[in-house]
């Protein structure tokens, strides 16, 4: 007897016993012959009695259990038990690491009768536990490795497979054990969907449209927690870092669904908290797929697959989660009036320490690197981090609202996102010690990096124009030097290289401002745009009849096509020039549909007669959005009021009523809107993200990341000159804040001032100054024990840092460190002078904080005056013509200062005659 033998009667015979005493169906009266032939009993009693026990003779009245619902929980759950074992035993037993195609079928057919399970709840413990069951069932069916032989159990089970175990999650909310084990399931189907992603490709797309559909429609959040985590473990799994870059059809529900999923949930759900702390770190992963795509590209010197994970997904992801949540957050701590605000201050503070420390987690040294060369050393795209830091810099605005403090918490990650980011550009190469940066090809590429910013403003400026006049677009384009550097494209792969149909290729400026519309969408203002191809002149007509070449919209419904279409500018307000652009997308999408459907033998499937049915459906389309979407609007369109509506409209015939009921049923359930902006801030829709898409894989629009393992110092110093000074105020406003330096903003400071004098930054004395200020508190007369040891933790960042750069640095540096290296000398000094008849003045110098006693002041304005020889001595160093300079004055001490303040003690032992001879120094 084999091991699946053995099972199978073990099993039976647990199953037979327990139906022989349910009193329902066991009965000792009668043989097992006399029951009927579909009875349970007779089945299994014939299978014992056969002399060939096949496992799926056995299966058979098992699973007949399964199907009918007369039996009870009890019953349901032992025959469930029963076929779990058998399954085991069978994948078990057999050699080869996938299951053949009869075990397939088997455990297809198994799973289809578990999906149909439906029994009489009679005893909720054992109900559950057949539930539980259930879901085991489906695991072990789902889970079985079936490779080449994946077509005896087909995606379509496996979704259903899918969806029932989601229904008995939704079914049993009180069962807390029964929710995490149905979750660990799911998330175990998709590790075997991911293990081969070519046989399971149908399953997954299934199962991201499936979330997908339902995000749009609204889920509850305990659902969408449960599909992140599904998310979760779908991009971690070891084979999504291959199937993120892979040039296949089913490596694109990693390139464009799965971001997708996040970029509604975030959407939807972005500010619940729950939501938000499991979204990001799948956002995160994403990213760093990216990015380790194109660094690892780049140091084998080879070019990326642009078609793959790149700066569309990073850009959508970072904008749309990160920025779009971290200004709603960061809104009710920046305003005094909660009135109109979308949450509160406590809401509105928890959310900002999950995106920090979100934000902290992602920005690793190369995520840093990649993300400041792409964008923000990039033209074409929105400066990203600059964006990001100046969201956090924000926090730390000197307004009205900052009267109340940031939270401790919030100030220590805020001062771990800067640090992060100062650090990584830290960590770049640098020159060597003493070696000028000033040379030609450093010049050279500081050039080409400022260039990049000045094509940046040249673009803003346009875009300012065309808002300001839409109808002078071509004459602003002109004007504005775009010309010059707007590269001129290629038309995409598979559109017509004309405008229209038998003319040439456009005219220059009618490709390049196309270009600049579709590849520019971060700072194209729509609704302009909507004026512009809604003028009745030439220029407008030109430019939007190459605006339309670029959609990829012949495979697509028509509903379809204009959803996307009107992705990508706001229709103009008036009739007249909603009828002028409606007619050129008519014209365009017959042609290109009639084009789709001859090339793929679909002869005869273009159900449209002529453009002007193209057109006419268009429009009746847009008139069915504003009927069902309008708030306005008591009474509503119906299905057949639309079929009416368009009747003997398709060249004197219907339009076909499967098509019109589709199309009424999409836009009743999805309404098309349109953003107000290209950016990608706003709410991104699946349709924009296969727009986009579509542009990549033709090569309009470039999706490369720049990496690289050694950053350019030219990069490095444009890094400063553009965000040195807001990440120092920030860094300052923050070590204010923290007064006994607990907080990475210190760190970050002296990292700060390590980068700026090894690329010779003019911030780096603005950098010192802030050190300085902070380390000078050590020999003020009042500060409590916590500023003391910030002030000694300043001084130690300052001589550890100049002892390394001490010939980066500048005279006032310079200036700063004998400062404070005199301040020390004449402490000991004076420590070791003093008769020992005057205890009191030195028991205050042996304090080992060199904090001085408030009562007298004159120790500390003595040292004051004494200390300003090192400035007279180094004066000469800023005018070598002249060996008898000026030496520059000490800082002016306040005018007014509150009582008992240090500015208050010093101005009096300044005017004390006793005080006034320095000559105990002379001594």
């Amino acid at each position: 007897v084999s091991d699946v033998e053995a099972v199978c009667r073990s099993e039976a015979q647990r199953v037979l016993t327990h139906l022989r005493g349910n009193r329902k169906f066991g009965s000792l009266s009668r043989g097992w012959r006399e029951l009927p032939e579909g009875s349970p009993i007779r089945q299994l009693s014939e299978w014992r009695c056969g002399s060939q026990a096949s496992p799926a003779a056995l299966l058979e009245p098992v699973l007949r259990i399964v199907r009918s619902p007369e039996f009870a929980g009890p019953s349901t759950y032992v025959a469930l038990e029963a076929a779990h074992a058998v399954l085991a035993a069978l994948c078990e037993s057999l050699p080869a690491s996938a299951v053949d195609a009869a075990t397939a079928g088997i455990l297809a057919e198994v799973s289809n009768a578990v999906c149909e399970c439906v029994f009489e709840e009679t005893h909720a413990q054992m109900d559950e536990a057949a539930a539980m069951q259930m879901i085991a069932v489906l695991g072990l069916c789902t889970t079985a490795p079936v490779g080449a032989d994946a077509a005896a159990f087909p995606a379509v089970d496996r979704a259903r497979a899918f969806a029932k175990v989601l229904s008995l999650w939704e079914h049993y909310r009180q069962t807390h054990v029964l929710r995490a084990f149905a979750q660990s399931t799911l998330q175990r189907m998709l590790d075997a969907a991911c293990a081969d992603l070519f046989a399971h490709s149908e399953f997954l797309r299934f199962v991201l449209s499936r979330m997908l559909a339902e995000v749009e429609q609204g889920i509850p959040v305990e659902r969408t927690v449960l599909y992140l985590r599904c998310l979760q473990r779908l991009t971690t799994h070891p084979a999504a870092r291959q199937w993120s870059v892979a040039q296949s059809p089913q490596a694109r529900l990693f390139q464009e669904v799965v971001p997708m999923v996040l970029l509604r949930i975030s959407d939807k759900l972005g500010t619940n908290i729950t939501v938000l702390s499991l979204l990001l770190p799948i956002v995160n992963r994403i990213c760093w797929l990216c990015v380790d795509h194109w660094v690892q590209a780049a140091g084998a010197g080879e070019n990326g697959h642009t078609s793959c994970l790149g700066a569309l997904q990073v850009e959508a992801l970072l904008s749309s989660v990160y920025l779009r949540i971290l200004t709603q957050a960061a809104a009710p701590l920046q305003s005094n009036d909660s009135t109109g605000l979308s949450m509160t201050l406590e809401e509105g503070s928890e959310l900002l320490v999950v995106l920090l420390e979100g934000l902290s987690d992602l920005l690793e040294v190369d995520t840093v690197r990649t993300v400041w060369l792409s964008f923000d050393a990039d033209w074409r795209r929105p400066a990203l981090l600059e964006q990001v830091i100046q969201c956090i810099a924000d926090l730390f605005r000197d307004t009205p609202s900052t009267e109340r403090q940031l939270p401790a918490h919030i100030v220590h990650l805020s001062t771990t996102v800067l640090s992060r980011v100062v650090a990584a550009f830290d960590a770049s190469a640098a020159p060597a010690a003493g070696a000028s940066v000033n040379t030609i090809e450093s010049a050279a590429e500081m050039e080409l990096v400022r260039q990049q910013w000045r094509r940046r403003e040249t673009v803003l400026e346009f875009m300012a124009k065309l808002e300001e006049s839409p109808k002078k677009a071509r004459a602003a384009l002109e004007k504005s030097g775009l010309m010059d550097f707007v590269p001129l494209p290629a038309p995409p792969c598979g559109t017509s290289s004309s405008s229209s149909p038998g003319e040439g290729a456009p005219e220059e400026w009618v490709a390049k401002l196309t270009w600049v519309f579709r590849c520019l969408n971060h700072v194209v203002p729509y609704a302009a745009m909507g004026e512009f191809f809604g003028q009745p002149k030439d220029d407008s007509k030109q430019a939007f009849a190459a605006f339309v070449e670029t959609f990829d919209m012949g495979a697509a419904n028509l509903d379809e096509a204009l959803r996307e279409f009107l992705q990508a500018f706001r229709l103009p307000g008036e009739a007249q020039q909603i009828d002028r652009v409606l007619q050129a997308f008519g014209e365009t999408y017959y042609r290109k549909h009639i084009e789709y459907c001859q090339s793929s033998d679909q002869q005869g499937a273009g159900f449209l007669k002529s453009a002007d049915a193209a057109y006419t459906l268009a429009f009746s389309c847009i008139m069915l959005n504003v009927d069902q979407h309008n708030p306005k609007l008591k009474k509503r369109m119906v299905l057949n009021d639309f079929l009416r509506n368009n009747r003997s409209c398709n060249e004197g015939e219907d339009y076909p009523k499967e098509v019109l009921t589709e199309i009424f049923e999409n836009l009743r359930t999805n309404e098309i809107k349109t953003p107000s902006s290209g950016s990608l801030m706003e709410s991104v829709s699946p349709a924009r993200i296969q727009d986009f898409m579509h542009l990549i894989r033709k090569g309009y629009r470039d999706n490369a990341l720049a990496s690289l393992r050694d950053t350019p110092s030219a990069y490095v110093r444009g890094f400063l000159e553009r965000m040195g000074e807001r990440v120092r105020t920030a860094l300052e406003y923050a070590l204010a804040m923290d007064v006994g330096a607990n907080s990475d903003a210190l760190q970050g400071l002296e990292q700060l001032w390590h980068l700026t004098l090894r690329h010779k930054s003019p911030e780096a004395d603005s950098v010192a100054e802030g050190l300085f200020f902070f380390g000078t508190e050590v020999f003020h007369e009042t500060q409590r024990a916590v500023a003391v040891g910030r002030a000694a933790a300043c001084l130690r960042a300052l001589f550890r840092t100049a002892l390394g750069c001490v010939e980066g640095m500048s005279t006032r540096q310079l200036h700063m460190m004998v400062y404070l290296t005199v301040q020390f000398a004449l402490y000991g000094f004076l420590d070791r002078t003093l008769p020992p008849n005057e205890p009191k003045i030195a028991k205050l110098l042996r304090i080992p904080s060199l904090v001085v006693d408030p009562p007298t002041g004159a120790v500390y304005n003595f040292l004051r005056k004494i200390s300003t020889a090192p400035f007279k001595m180094l004066s000469y160093a800023e005018d070598t013509g002249s060996s008898a300079a000026p030496a520059p004055s000490p800082r002016p001490v306040p005018t007014s200062s509150p009582p008992g303040s240090a500015s208050e003690a010093e101005t009096a032992a300044a005017q004390s005659p006793q005080d006034s001879d320095p000559s105990p120094a002379r001594d």
